[in-house]
């Protein structure tokens, strides 16, 4: 019984020095993390709504490689090879920049991710759909989105995404035929 009563006597200790350690995260914010903490701060204050505070803990785990932040003049490569919790957060930045319709800073940031080694590949893969649909949408290169769909489409194992990413081509395929009618 007395390793028993140990091993709960550890867990509540460990326990209060995690919560002390989740209230400073909570009051400091970024300033108090560091790469993977920054990322989980980031996703709590994104879930919580807090998307300015997000964006700053995504960019601290990126190592501030957000083509818009001018503070940094000198950046990191990504060619370097990013671990996996900066790569996270520059795709979870993308998709703020995204949703706040700052196109052009998203795709900056999914060419990154692609241009990298070392990314996962469901990053690698969700990084090709959202070029495939900037080139389309944002862009109108059809042909580059077209390229980026089948690059998604040889990536992508999964039925319902595939069957997404071939309705995509199929109307590509289809804009691009229509356009070259007019000419």
């Amino acid at each position: 019984m007395v390793p028993v009563c140990e091993h709960n006597r550890l867990d509540l200790v460990s326990l209060g020095v995690l919560t002390g350690l989740a209230c400073r995260l909570a009051r400091e914010g970024v300033t108090a993390t560091g790469g993977a903490q920054a990322l989980g701060l980031g996703r709590l204050y994104e879930n919580a709504g807090w998307t300015d505070r997000a964006v700053e803990c995504y960019r601290a785990a990126a190592g501030a490689d957000d083509p818009t932040d001018t503070r940094r003049s000198s950046r990191r490569s990504m060619k370097a090879g990013p671990n996996e919790a900066r790569a996270e957060a520059i795709g979870r930045l993308a998709a703020v920049y995204r949703r706040r319709r700052r196109h052009t800073d998203a795709a900056a940031l999914w060419t990154q991710l692609l241009s990298a080694s070392g990314v996962s590949d469901r990053l690698r893969r969700e990084a090709t759909v959202a070029m495939a649909v900037h080139h389309e949408h944002r862009v109108r290169d059809l042909a580059a989105a077209e390229r980026f769909a089948r690059a998604a489409l040889r990536e992508e194992a999964h039925p319902g995404r595939r069957r997404a990413v071939q309705h995509r081509l199929t109307r590509l395929e289809r804009k691009r035929g229509q356009s070259g009618l007019m000419l």
